[in-house]
């Protein structure tokens, strides 16, 4: 019988959001005849129960782990993770998010980890940030991709712009796009939305623009509020529900309530039903200063509905202007305000756009898709397999970066 591959995956913590999610994926969807699967988190986030039901894995936490910089537990973080892939030994470590993929590759690289896969979730860096600041980060990702065997980007836009940028080489480069259960999108995509509305309790006549992020400052919601006190004295029949959690919990709650939008926006938390909130929507909305290729945009499009998003690397690649949504200068919000009115005055331009949604829609995104791509290219890394080109590739310069 052959030997299991062993693999860590590695995350900073489990709080609700598109990394954590795909972390959870790959530790229940992996082949447990096939991998031994190995999870390190600081052990908190909503995310933790589901984490805990995954039958057949190995659990490790690390206290000090936290999504912020702190240079001290940063670094006792690391020597705790350097410490657990000496006893473990595992063939191949995966990390995901920017922090748990800077610490990751450096403990992974210390440990003599055969391979370190660095889950690429979006671009850190822009042309809108100040010019130190843009260069730090592409610093610390030149850094993380340097220290990397292999880097799988999300999209094909973001492969493109790591090239570009010189942070790293094409033959590091692979890309996997993220999974879901797409079915449950496109059965509820099939459900009549006057029917949801009634289960949901919102009334048939609004006009429903729908959100779901994390309620932190990257995801901007605060600029969707401002566009809902424009639209609000002229379209009294439009509502704004935001599905998420986050920090910005407490200021986004204040802002509604100072600009007198209760009874026009609300915060829904987390929600299990998002297909169903999805498909009875009019709009479906995003206003991310940076984004990787947010699965919402494709569950959307799986839905039928139509998109009004902040111009993001990542959604680019799915969100076409003018033919299945609408896409808006980020941090424009004027220019949010006026897509959203244009969706409301327009309803065979929501239909024309959410019926060519869903014809462009990208099957990659399927979970068993994903995760087919994910083991072939496990397996390929396999040790055992001295024939393969990018074990031979990744081996060499191992050893070079050791000398």
């Amino acid at each position: 019988m052959d030997r299991k591959q062993k693999i860590v995956l590695f995350t900073t913590h489990l709080g609700m959001g598109g990394v954590q999610m795909k972390i959870i994926s790959i530790a229940r969807e992996l082949n447990k005849q096939k991998f031994e699967v190995h999870v390190i988190y600081n052990g908190h986030g909503v995310l933790s129960e589901e984490l805990d039901n995954i039958p057949g894995i190995e659990i490790h936490t690390i206290r000090s782990l936290q999504r912020n910089p702190h240079p001290i537990k940063d670094s006792l973080s690391i020597v705790s993770l350097i410490a657990y892939f000496h006893s473990r030994s595992p063939d191949i470590v995966s990390y995901a998010g920017p922090k748990a993929a800077l610490l990751g590759s450096i403990a992974a690289w210390f440990a003599r980890v055969p391979f370190r896969i660095y889950f690429l979730s979006g671009i850190q860096f822009n042309e809108r940030q100040r010019l130190p600041i843009r260069l730090a980060f592409q610093g610390l990702e030149k850094l993380t991709c340097a220290f990397s065997s292999v880097v799988v980007c999300v999209s094909q836009l973001n492969r493109e712009k790591l090239l570009l940028s010189g942070i790293t080489r094409a033959e590091k480069l692979e890309t996997i796009y993220s999974g879901y259960d797409l079915q449950r999108f496109l059965k509820a995509g099939q459900e009549n939305r006057q029917d949801l509305r009634k289960a949901l309790g919102w009334h048939p006549n609004h006009f429903i623009v729908l959100q779901v992020s994390n309620l932190e400052p990257v995801k901007n919601v605060l600029d969707l509020l401002r566009a809902a006190k424009h639209l609000a004295p002229h379209y009294p029949f439009c509502r704004f529900y935001i599905v998420g959690e986050g920090s910005d919990r407490i200021r986004l709650e204040q802002h509604i309530l100072s600009e007198r939008l209760e009874n026009h926006c609300f915060l829904l938390g987390w929600r299990r039903d998002v297909p169903e909130l999805m498909t009875a929507s009019d709009v479906v909305t995003l206003t991310s200063r940076k984004e990787g290729l947010p699965q919402v945009c494709s569950q959307a499009m799986a839905t039928g509905t139509p998109l009004v998003m902040y111009d993001c690397e990542g959604i680019r690649e799915e969100l076409h202007h003018n033919v299945n949504g609408l896409l808006v200068r980020n941090g424009d919000v004027n220019e949010l305000t006026q897509a959203i009115e244009e969706l409301i005055l327009s309803p065979d331009k929501r239909r024309q756009f959410g019926e060519q949604g869903l014809r462009m829609l990208n099957w990659d995104h399927d979970i068993d898709k994903m995760m087919a791509r994910l083991e072939t290219f496990y397996s390929s890394l396999d040790r055992k397999t001295g024939g393969c080109s990018r074990w031979k590739r990744c081996k060499a310069e191992a050893d070079d970066e050791r000398r």
